[in-house]
């Protein structure tokens, strides 16, 4: 069963390298320009995007090592990840909230391609999660950053926010890094702090 999965995620992968949430052709992105899906622009065609590939990647990669066609597949996926990265180095995000959604997937999906942080991604990464870290150890956007196309931070900290960009800070960094060392141990300490007394989070101001 886990073969039929692989060959049917390899499959859907489309002619750029990436992939979408339901589509595999972007021959129709022309419908997008014309036609509305609810009250969201640009979403009729489901378009190839980083975060959905990402995903892709990041299960392709566990079984990388018993599939030899994984690793072109893989490689045509580097190239569609590098290729999408926005201004300063970082991703936009679709399914989440939305630089540091975006941002966080893809940098996990490249380690998982390359191995180790490289510096062809991963430093403008790294840069941006110790940028948008904020004094109490989190993170937050704001989804204003749709509309700005831009980082904007949110008015308070967020537990789900706070972990994607402390995995995408962990997968563009090396052990010795030591500014990085603190700031992992900051946002742990925040998730931590903010942990409910049943052992869960909660997030109210994405409910």
């Amino acid at each position: 069963e886990a073969k039929r999965a692989l060959r049917w995620l390899q499959g859907m992968q489309s002619s750029t390298g990436g992939w979408s949430a339901y589509e595999k052709s972007e021959n129709s992105e022309w419908l997008n320009k014309f036609l509305k899906f609810k009250d969201m622009a640009g979403a009729l065609v489901d378009l190839p995007k980083a975060d959905v590939s990402a995903k892709v990647v990041e299960a392709l990669a566990a079984y990388s090592d018993v599939d030899e066609n994984i690793v072109s597949t893989m490689k045509r996926a580097l190239k569609f990840l590098l290729l999408k990265r926005e201004h300063a180095g970082i991703w936009r995000g679709n399914y989440g909230i939305n630089y540091i959604y975006g941002t966080s997937f893809s940098s996990k999906a490249l380690r998982a391609i390359d191995g180790r942080p490289k510096a062809e991604w991963a430093d403008s990464v790294r840069e941006f999660f110790l940028d948008t870290q904020r004094t109490d150890g989190g993170w937050s956007e704001s989804a204003q950053s749709y509309a700005k196309q831009n980082y904007v931070a949110g008015s308070k900290s967020s537990p789900v926010q706070t972990a994607w960009a402390l995995g995408g800070l962990i997968a563009s960094s090396e052990k010795k890094d030591k500014q990085v060392c603190s700031a992992v141990e900051r946002a742990i300490e925040f998730l931590l702090a903010n942990q409910t007394s049943s052992g869960d989070w909660q997030d109210p101001q994405f409910l």
